[in-house]
């Protein structure tokens, strides 16, 4: 029995090198995949001013339309248990996030007289690879949060369900390049529809 220990470690080796040989090439094809759906050139346009943004990415140093972030987010924000998690580990007093942990930008995507809010999470909110992204509309009670969804890119649609723009996040799942398509119904955003890899491709040219 002990002469085989040698050559079963030497197979147990080859399959670990194996293992990350493989989840390397995922995330290589996945993010491929990504950048085919979100091309660098509408990630990294030149901000300007009241210029419609459409593509919202996790690794964006500004934004095209910025804004101080509403105190009415703020204070949705601090109940998110998430948020005040990383509030307690900073020793962040609730309901006082810092300016540099958010990045705001407004945003029209259900009627033109409202100024809606696309809030993406930065410093110690994000992840490494990801960021979460929060929408906010405009009501005559304040602010409702819509959505909440951790991603690498965020797209605005043309196209309307229930009054309200359709959202497309992208993600890396599992090693996958992964498209969420999101409808508003009339509340809030839901997902409406979910591709993975080559058969996301095929859903990119969509308006």
């Amino acid at each position: 029995m002990p002469s085989h220990l040698p050559h079963s470690k030497h197979f147990k080796n080859v399959n670990e090198r194996r293992c990350r040989t493989m989840k390397i090439i995922l995330s290589v094809v996945g993010l491929a995949v990504i950048c085919f759906l979100f091309p660098p050139s509408l990630l990294n346009a030149t901000p300007q001013k009241n210029q419609e943004q459409m593509v919202f990415g996790s690794e964006d140093s500004e934004v095209m339309n910025p804004v101080p972030t509403p105190p009415d987010v703020i204070r949705i924000l601090s109940q998110d248990p998430e948020v005040s998690r990383e509030l307690r580990s900073h020793h962040v007093p609730p309901g006082e996030i810092p300016s540099s942990w958010l990045m705001t930008s407004k945003a029209q995507l259900f009627s033109p007289q409202e100024v809606d809010y696309i809030v993406i999470a930065r410093s110690f909110l994000a992840g490494a690879n990801l960021t979460t992204f929060w929408i906010f509309r405009s009501t005559q009670h304040g602010l409702d949060l819509v959505l909440n969804v951790p991603a690498q890119t965020l797209r605005i649609k043309h196209t309307k369900t229930h009054g309200g723009r359709v959202i497309e996040v992208a993600a890396l799942i599992g090693g996958r390049a992964v498209l969420l398509t999101f409808t508003f119904n009339g509340t809030n955003y839901t997902s409406s529809r979910q591709m993975a890899g080559s058969s996301a491709l095929k859903n990119q040219s969509e308006p």
